[in-house]
C-alpha cells in the first residue's frame, strides 16, 4: 500500500477537529453530497443524501436542541484524568440520526461515548460509571435498558431526538447567536471528541479515548481510499457505522 500523501480530502496537519474539517467542506463544497442513508417507501428501500451543508445545518440544530435538553448535564464535572471533558454515552442503532446525533454532541464540546448494543445492563453500568458520563442518550429500544442508570448513577437519560430530515434540511440557525458561537469554539478545543469501547473479551470491557488527531488520521485514510476507487467516482457515506 502507498503511503497516505498529502493531496487527500482530509488533512490531518491541517485540521485539528472534526468542526473545522465539516467547516471547510461547508465553504468549500456544500452541495456536494456527503451522507447517504437508506429510507422505506412503502415497499421499495431508496437512499437519499444529505450534502455537506444540510448535514451542518440539521447538526447545528441538534446541538441546540440537546443542550436545552441536557442543560445542568453539560455543567457537571467530568473525569479529572480526561482533561475535564464531559462525557455523554450513546445507545441507539447506528442509523443516520445516530451520525447526526454523534456530530451534534461533538459541537457542543462533549465526547461522545459510542456504546455497543450488545452490552448488558450490568457492563452499560460500568463503562458509564468508569467514563465519569453525566448524561446517557438512548434510542427507542433501549430506553428499559438505560432508564435505571438514573437512579443507579445520578445521570440524566434522555430519547435519542428523531429528527424530521425533510422537514429540518433547509433549518438554519443565525450564526450570530452567542451561545452558539461559544459551543462551537468550545468544540474546537475538545481533546477526545469520542470514546470506544474494547471488546471485553479478557474481562469487562473498558473506555478507548480517541484523540482529534486519531479521528483525522481515520478521515484522511478513507480520503486517500477514495482516490483508489476503482470506478473513480467521489464517494459519500455511507451510514451504516458510528462514525
Amino acid at each position: 500500500m502507498q503511503p497516505i500523501t498529502t493531496q487527500s480530502i482530509i488533512d490531518p496537519e491541517k485540521f485539528k477537529s472534526l468542526v473545522d474539517a465539516l467547516e471547510h467542506q461547508v465553504a468549500t463544497i456544500p452541495d456536494r453530497p456527503f451522507i447517504r442513508y437508506p429510507e422505506r417507501h412503502n415497499d421499495l428501500l431508496v437512499y437519499n443524501d444529505l450534502t455537506f451543508s444540510q448535514f451542518h445545518r440539521i447538526t447545528d440544530a441538534l446541538a441546540e436542541r440537546y443542550r436545552a435538553e441536557l442543560g445542568s448535564s453539560l455543567n457537571q464535572q467530568a473525569d479529572p484524568e480526561q482533561s475535564s471533558q464531559i462525557v455523554v454515552g450513546l445507545l441507539a442503532a447506528t442509523n443516520v440520526q445516530y451520525t447526526l446525533t454523534s456530530f451534534a454532541l461533538i459541537k457542543l464540546g462533549l465526547t461522545v461515548f459510542c456504546l455497543s448494543p450488545r452490552n448488558s445492563p450490568f457492563v452499560l453500568q460500568h463503562l458509564m460509571a468508569k467514563s465519569a458520563a453525566t448524561a446517557l442518550i438512548v434510542g427507542p429500544q433501549f430506553v428499559e435498558r438505560g432508564q435505571p442508570l438514573e437512579a443507579e448513577l445520578g445521570i440524566k437519560v434522555l430519547p435519542i431526538c428523531d429528527v424530521d430530515l425533510r422537514a429540518n434540511m433547509d433549518t438554519e440557525l443565525t450564526s450570530s447567536d452567542p451561545i452558539q458561537s461559544s459551543w462551537k469554539e468550545q468544540a474546537k478545543k475538545i481533546s477526545h471528541p469520542t470514546i470506544m469501547q474494547s471488546s471485553g473479551s479478557t474481562g469487562l470491557p473498558k473506555p478507548i479515548y480517541n484523540t482529534n488527531a486519531n479521528v483525522m488520521h481515520v478521515c484522511d485514510f478513507q480520503a486517500y481510499l477514495v482516490t483508489k476507487s476503482p470506478n473513480g467516482e467521489p464517494d459519500v457515506l455511507l451510514s451504516i457505522a458510528p462514525l
